[in-house]
């Protein structure tokens, strides 16, 4: 957990979790109000670096979606290597460490 200090530390002073409650992964990412995103677009820019180990350093995507949506309805999600949505086994990954409270960071990565 020694390699991840700085980015717990990043997390927890900058892009802490201000909301109570869970935003989950579903087809098109996490879909919420923009300024409840903040943390998730850090924690799956994590995310995305254990991604990528996982397919031999391979680059992961991560998204901003907001194409159809009202401006303050926007959308986060990560995106395999080859362009394909994140694969299904991820993506309660990806709801656990949104969700997680900031202390808990270094325990879901």
């Amino acid at each position: 957990m020694a390699r991840w200090n700085k980015a717990v530390e990043v997390a927890v002073a900058s892009h802490p979790k201000k909301v109570p409650g869970a935003i989950s992964y579903g087809t098109a990412g996490f879909r919420t109000k923009a300024e409840l995103l903040d943390h998730v677009m850090y924690r799956m820019g994590l995310l995305a670096v254990i991604r990528s180990w996982a397919k031999a350093g391979q680059t992961i995507g991560v998204m901003i979606t907001a194409s159809h949506n009202p401006e303050c309805d926007n959308g986060v999600k990560l995106v395999d290597p080859a362009g394909e949505m994140l694969e299904f086994a991820w993506e309660g990954l990806a709801s656990d460490l949104a969700k997680a409270e900031d202390n808990d960071i270094p325990q879901q990565l």
